[in-house]
């Protein structure tokens, strides 16, 4: 049997392709879990959207009884446009976000906003309760005295969490 040649350039492949697979957020086996809410190309949270579906139903039923379908549609249309808007406006001036940070002992919360920035640093052994909702990526986590939100962009992130809260909490 022939031997095959392993060249360089191949061996550096293979070795780029294991180190950029290492700890990327919430992928894999990593010591540490992280990740940013709401991420830059989130439009609307899932609970706004379902929101936002029924009160546009609940305009175009009660605009169509009164007047026409078009007047139904036109007031339909400019709810949804004029919350958009706002909501657009009101994410720019606040600008609001969360950065998580999950070690086998702690989670990290840092809440940032326009003017103030809020630190938590939680144990993972004071974690009484905890609860999720994957339909809208959301949850909390209780500690002795206090109730803290979570927030999550997508079910992946909610998935690793979870089996890294199971995994430590207890030990």
């Amino acid at each position: 049997m022939a031997k095959k040649k392993i060249t360089k350039k191949a061996t550096r492949r293979v070795a780029k392709k294991a180190s950029s697979t290492r700890n990327k957020g919430v992928v894999g086996k990593a010591r540490e879990i992280a990740w940013k809410f709401p991420k830059n190309d989130l439009i609307f949270l899932k609970v706004e959207t379902f929101t936002l579906a029924i009160f546009s139903v609940i305009i175009f039923i009660l605009a169509f009884v009164e007047r026409t379908i078009i007047t139904a549609l036109i007031a339909t249309v400019a709810f949804i446009a004029l919350y958009t808007i706002i909501a657009h406006l009101i994410n720019k001036i606040r600008k609001a976000q969360d950065h998580y940070k999950v070690s086998k002992t702690h989670l990290h919360i840092k809440r940032v906003s326009r003017n103030k920035t809020k630190v938590k640093k939680i144990a993972l052994k004071n974690i009484k309760k905890h609860k999720f909702d994957r339909f809208f990526l959301g949850g909390y986590v209780v500690t002795e005295n206090e109730r803290h939100p979570l927030f999550f962009n997508n079910l992946k992130e909610l998935i690793a969490f979870e089996k890294h809260l199971k995994k430590h909490m207890k030990s």
